[in-house]
Order: C-alpha cells, then structure tokens, then sequence
C-alpha cells in the first residue's frame, strides 16, 4: 500500500495545492490511511485506487485501467507513472525485513520492490517498515490473528519492536508526506515509526 504525495507547496496549511493518491485504500491500513487524510485535510485533492473497480480521475491516464493488482507490479508501475506526471515524495508501506535476497516470496518480493522504487529516483522515497499490523481485520485470517491477540499484554517497548496499531501507522506517514527528510531515501524501521507520531 502506498501513498503518493506532490508537494507543490511545502506549508502546513489545510486545504494547499498538495494532491495525494492512496493504492490499495481498502486494506486495513488504506483504510486507516484514508480516515487520517479526512480528518486533517492537509491535501487539496485525494485520489483512491484499488482492487475493485474505482472512478478515476481523468488526469490519471489510461495506464489504471485494467491493473492486475500483485505486490510487485501494481506498485512499480504506479510509481514510474506517478514520477512521470510530476510526484515528487512517494511513501511506500513495505515490511519489516524486506529483503531482495531472501529465500522467502514475500519479503523477496517487498525487498525487489523497495529496489525498484529506489531506481525510479523520486525527490523523496520514504520507505516504511512495520511489524505486525495491529488492527480488526475484515477477512478471517486465523494464525495473524493469534499472533496479535499475543501482541496485547506485552509491554509497550517490546511492542514498539515488532508491531503497530494501523491508525498510528496511518498518522506517521502523513507526517512524513508532509514533512520530507532532506534524505533522498530514507527506510523508517517499526521503531523509529512511532517517533513520527
């Protein structure tokens, strides 16, 4: 899931000239993404684009229509064109260890992404690496959810480590939508995330 951000104007007030899109804005995190743009309403323009079928905006081009939505490509793709039509700050959710090495697919896969972006050279790449996603997930997925329920008695700077709720997530990358490192890449570990809240 990724948030693409143009930042035309750098101030911190509501309603400025930046636009954002959100991919995959009917995950947990999309979701939670989404509520956090409502609320603030520090962008001029916020576009969704996801699995189902969606009303898009003209300006997007015809290179929407018809994505078939996987890990790798969906998000590639997005950004190459995204960079062509003037993004400058993409923010991208990865994984905690996204590796383009691994022997694994998903963290290979997240891995290959992160490389590929790099490669796209936005002005800004913010990279976000969470643990475990704390939240009520809609679909049924058994083992994530015994693995959370293990998540709640711990104390809170073993939590800290390894996992997230989406809301913070959601509220951390719109700080650093609006509020670029002066690095041009920059990888944001599951730590370091709850320091943008």
């Amino acid at each position: 899931m990724s948030i693409e951000v143009d930042p035309t104007n750098t101030s911190n007030t509501s309603n400025s000239d930046r636009m954002a899109f959100v991919l995959g804005y009917t995950g947990e995190t999309g979701k939670a993404l989404v509520k956090e743009l409502s609320r603030r309403k520090l962008f001029k323009k916020v576009m969704l684009i996801g699995r189902r079928e969606v009303q898009l905006d003209k300006d997007l081009g015809p290179e929407f229509a018809g994505f078939i939505k996987v890990d790798h490509d969906y998000v590639v793709n997005s950004a190459a064109m995204s960079k062509s039509v003037g993004c400058k700050h993409f923010v991208l959710v990865s994984s905690y260890g996204a590796n383009k090495d691994s022997n694994f697919l998903y963290p290979k896969t997240k891995g290959e992404v992160e490389e590929d972006l790099k490669a796209i050279s936005f002005d800004n790449l913010s990279i976000f690496r969470p643990g475990m996603l704390l939240c009520d997930r809609v679909e049924r997925r058994p083992i994530e959810a015994c693995i959370r329920c293990c998540w709640k008695p711990m104390p809170q700077w073993v939590v800290k480590e390894g996992a997230i709720n989406t809301d913070n997530l959601a509220t951390a990358m719109v700080n650093k939508a609006i509020n670029p490192s002066s690095e041009k890449v920059e990888t944001i570990e599951n730590k370091q995330i709850y320091e943008l809240i």
